[in-house]
């Protein structure tokens, strides 16, 4: 395409590649992954990456179908209204417009038309203290989950997180989890979106199998943010803008890797789950981006439009914060933080 500036298939191949690598070091134990971004329909990466296929990593996750239990997790918080949930009426994601229980139970009927099935959805950072009216909400949710073949699992909310004393009590943090996978196989987790608390299910997953003496391993798979460029790329600014409700930041780890604020908190937790095993590959990594298996970059074919791309993201994430806010939907931080994140942007800091 004349307005191509990303090679997917060049990607894809890096990707897997350096993917599979990963994941064939470690044969000791199950590896538990961490599939950041959207699974499919991931059009934020097409709008910043022009040439890229919305639904490429469905290409990956049908691969690992093979060998790994593919799960899906929701924040209970992105499904009840406040005050116990983050938004008025339920998270809405942009490009479906879809509420978040409905896109969740939308991206697994689609994941059967990629070759694959995702048989479970667990609710995550459930409040330990529910009003009736919420209760009720979330027991109809996992009927309509149970309704369309779906096991619902239930995680809940750990005060603290992400202070890592849960692990010197992981009891209390994660005892009366519901138990996703059996510690034999290997798990992948997904979600509709960031902030759903995948890394602590990951986290409860990998505590449990420690105490019945499985020994598993972690990765993540990662789109954004970019690790092997400056935090102050536009790539980097434009995955800023479209998690300004959550609030993320990208930052430097060391002169030439990148990660953000919650990878940096993750990786203190899963050093700490480790400690008691030196040699184990995850006590080997020296900081967050080690956890994490990243290629975009080598799918760039023309950064300038790559840059150009980015501004348009973040103006029409700015755009759609205020409409948002407008409706009750969003934050006015939010709106703020995005119209901050372009004011850096503007302001063409070197981000080679």
């Amino acid at each position: 395409m004349q307005d191509s500036a990303f090679d997917t298939q060049l990607y894809l191949k890096h990707q897997i590649r350096a993917f599979n690598k990963r994941i064939e070091l470690y044969t000791a134990g199950p590896t538990v992954i961490e599939f950041g971004g959207k699974p499919f329909g991931d059009y934020h990466a097409q709008r910043v990456l022009p040439g890229y296929d919305a639904d490429c990593k469905a290409q990956i996750l049908r691969e690992l179908s093979d060998h790994c239990k593919i799960v899906m997790v929701v924040n209970a918080r992105d499904i009840i209204p406040r005050p116990t949930g983050r938004y008025n009426n339920g998270r809405l994601r942009g490009d479906s417009q879809l509420r978040y229980d409905s896109e969740t139970l939308r991206l697994v009927r689609q994941s059967q038309t990629f070759g694959f099935s995702i048989s479970d959805v667990v609710l995550s950072v459930v409040p330990r203290c529910l009003s009736n009216n919420h209760a009720d909400l979330l027991h109809k949710y996992r009927e309509r989950l149970s309704n369309e073949g779906v096991t619902a699992h239930t995680h809940f909310e750990i005060p603290v997180y992400p202070d890592c004393s849960i692990i010197d009590d992981g009891e209390s943090a994660f005892g009366m989890n519901d138990i996703v996978a059996d510690g034999h196989c290997n798990l992948v987790v997904l979600s509709p979106g960031g902030g759903s608390g995948k890394f602590g299910v990951l986290l409860s997953e990998m505590y449990h199998m420690l105490k019945k003496g499985v020994t598993p391993t972690f990765i993540k798979f990662e789109t954004f943010p970019i690790l092997r460029v400056k935090p102050s790329h536009p790539l980097n600014y434009a995955f800023e803008a479209a998690t300004a409700d959550l609030g993320n930041r990208v930052v430097s780890v060391t002169d030439i890797s990148t990660s953000y604020d919650k990878d940096i908190e993750n990786f203190e937790l899963l050093q700490k789950l480790f400690a008691h095993l030196p040699a184990h590959p995850v006590t080997m990594m020296k900081n967050s981006s080690d956890m994490s298996v990243n290629e975009i970059i080598e799918g760039i074919t023309d950064i300038d439009k790559v840059v150009a791309a980015c501004a348009r993201e973040i103006e029409r994430r700015i755009q759609r914060y205020i409409r948002e806010f407008q409706t009750g939907d969003e934050r006015q931080e939010t709106v703020q933080r995005a119209q901050e994140i372009y004011t850096l942007f503007q302001a063409g800091e070197n981000y080679v």
